[in-house]
């Protein structure tokens, strides 16, 4: 997708008033091969866009994406076996690694990722930690405090580039989307993916998911540490920002 960075956020970028403009050799996805796909798990998302289990549970299977027009996987496991298949294949490769321990445990998956934290997070952790546990008090606390913030806010900029490279890759179509068995933590990316892109806002009544109220506790948070560059990248426009916490709210979670 080519993002218009000269506008600002709240004037509609020109990309979002045309259809799709595609590369002269670009191919839509073979439904009917990716129905032949033997993998756990393949559905389609929108168009151009599958989900699964991994190709690693069966090495054929690259060969069945290849001919259906994935262009790109996306690696949420991130195997060894997945990435040599790739390049074998000529498939561009990319990962956004989840542990299982942190899709069974939803607290771990939000607490420990700076971009669902918010500034008043850090400080009342840092408080907690430095400060109660540490007996830290004055100066050499503040100290304590200070330094949490500038790890915070350099590892939020680092999983938001991250977070983004993905959402972009998911635009420009022709993806296969992984994790172990194409369930859990693909449901997850999946439905950041539904509330971050707006070219696929639709997609979250689809999704399988587990997840809870929580998760638009942590969304919010991820909001509100989202800067314009970001949104640009991202390809908002002034209404789909506008929206975004009312439709956050209406959010239906099963």
């Amino acid at each position: 997708m080519n993002i218009n960075y000269n506008y600002r956020l709240g004037t509609i970028s020109q990309n979002q008033n045309k259809k799709q403009v595609k590369n002269p050799t670009f191919t839509s996805i073979n439904d009917d091969i990716m129905k032949s796909v033997p993998l756990h798990n393949v559905r389609k998302v929108v168009d151009d866009v599958y989900r699964g289990a991994s190709p690693k549970w069966n090495l054929e299977s690259f060969k069945y994406l290849k001919d259906a027009g994935v262009e790109r996987i996306i690696d949420i496991a991130g195997y060894d076996s997945v990435a040599k298949g790739c390049r074998e294949y000529g498939i561009e490769y990319n990962n956004y690694l989840i542990d299982m321990e942190e899709i069974l445990n939803l607290d771990i998956f939000y607490k420990y990722k700076p971009i669902f934290q918010s500034k008043e997070d850090v400080i009342e952790e840092s408080h907690n930690l430095y400060g109660m546990l540490c007996g830290h008090k004055g100066d050499k606390l503040e100290k304590d405090v200070q330094r949490a913030l500038k790890r915070w806010d350099k590892g939020k900029r680092s999983g938001f580039e991250k977070l983004i490279n993905i959402i972009q890759k998911l635009q420009q179509r022709n993806v296969y989307v992984c994790c172990e068995n194409g369930s859990n933590r693909t449901d997850l990316l999946l439905m950041f993916n539904s509330i971050l892109n707006p070219q696929q806002a639709d997609t979250q009544k689809d999704l399988n998911h587990l997840f809870n109220d929580k998760f638009k506790l942590y969304a919010e948070k991820l909001y509100h540490n989202l800067t314009d560059t970001d949104k640009i990248k991202l390809g908002w426009t002034k209404v789909f920002d506008e929206q975004f916490l009312p439709k956050l709210k209406e959010l239906k979670i099963r």
